[in-house]
């Protein structure tokens, strides 16, 4: 970490020094790391679209590891710097990094000061939309942390639980429905971001699965990830899975989400043994698809 810090000292990067802390973890593939020693070695390309996408998958490789404390840790890394400003409104104009960063006044306001003025109004609007932190989500997330820290899981009944509870919308290792993100490799994420992602999955929503809220003629409102749209019909994948065909000629209203698809009860529903032996089997998935 110093040695990055150091040559980014004397190599101006904006990118190293706010993902420098993470550089050692072993929950960050080899690529990752040979990827960094590449851009130490040489500095970041001149080439704008090039330099942007390295910073992208450098990033977004990194963010999923991350926890809340570990994402408040990079943003107020790279909030030192207009250039790592910028890629914190990249990042949560993507869904990559949680807005609720922005609950915290200091931050928001360095946040503010920093940004540049076209990107102002997207900040505030993500000020505004921001919901109430919950003191009993964050209660519950520390609860089940503990409990599995003491008792664990069991892995084989956590692969049973997987799929009853899970396989409608996500994958692991082929078995599953691919409607939200596939999970391989979800146990690099660790327990405290693992946690946070079942208990509250409103935190941290990729833009790639946000549903799409479909009001009909009917006064009816539909919710779901559109998977497929033609000139007569658009076509709903809702949070059980399940297709909806929508005719064209009856929508009234259509306009995106920033909430994710899965219920956000859907956790705190599941008895807590379950939840343990859930946490055993996720947990154990380490291997990311090739």
């Amino acid at each position: 970490v110093a040695l990055i810090d150091a040559c980014a000292a004397t190599r101006p990067d904006p990118l190293l020094p706010i993902i420098a802390p993470w550089f050692s973890s072993d929950r960050m593939t080899d690529a990752w790391h040979a990827s960094v020693y590449n851009r130490l070695s040489r500095g970041p390309s001149e080439n704008a679209e090039e330099e942007q996408a390295e910073r992208r998958d450098l990033l977004d490789e990194l963010l999923p590891v991350l926890d809340a404390a570990g994402q408040q840790q990079l943003a107020q890394r790279a909030v030192a710097t207009p250039a790592g400003t910028a890629m914190l409104v990249d990042l949560w104009e993507r869904g990559r990094l949680s807005t609720r960063l922005l609950v915290q006044p200091q931050f928001a306001a360095r946040v503010l000061a920093s940004v540049s003025e076209s990107d102002r109004a997207k900040v505030e609007a993500w000020q505004a939309a921001l919901p109430p932190l919950s003191e009993e989500i964050e209660q519950r997330i520390a609860a089940r942390k503990t409990a599995f820290t003491q008792q664990g899981g069991d892995i084989a009944m956590g692969q049973q639980l997987f799929t009853k509870h899970c396989a409608a919308c996500h994958q692991i290792a082929g078995q599953g429905a691919v409607v939200g993100p596939q999970l391989d490799g979800i146990g690099l994420r660790g327990l405290d971001r693992l946690t946070e992602d079942l208990f509250d999955p409103n935190r941290n929503v990729d833009v790639a699965f946000r549903p799409t809220l479909l009001e009909t003629e009917d006064g009816s409102t539909l919710a779901g990830l559109i998977k497929q749209e033609s000139e007569t019909t658009v076509t709903l994948v809702d949070n059980q899975g399940k297709e909806i065909v929508v005719d064209v000629e009856t929508i009234v209203g259509r306009q995106p989400s920033t909430l994710s698809l899965m219920p956000d009860s859907l956790a705190a529903d599941i008895p807590e043994t379950d939840m343990l032996n859930l946490l055993a089997y996720l947990l154990s998935q380490k291997s990311r698809p090739e």
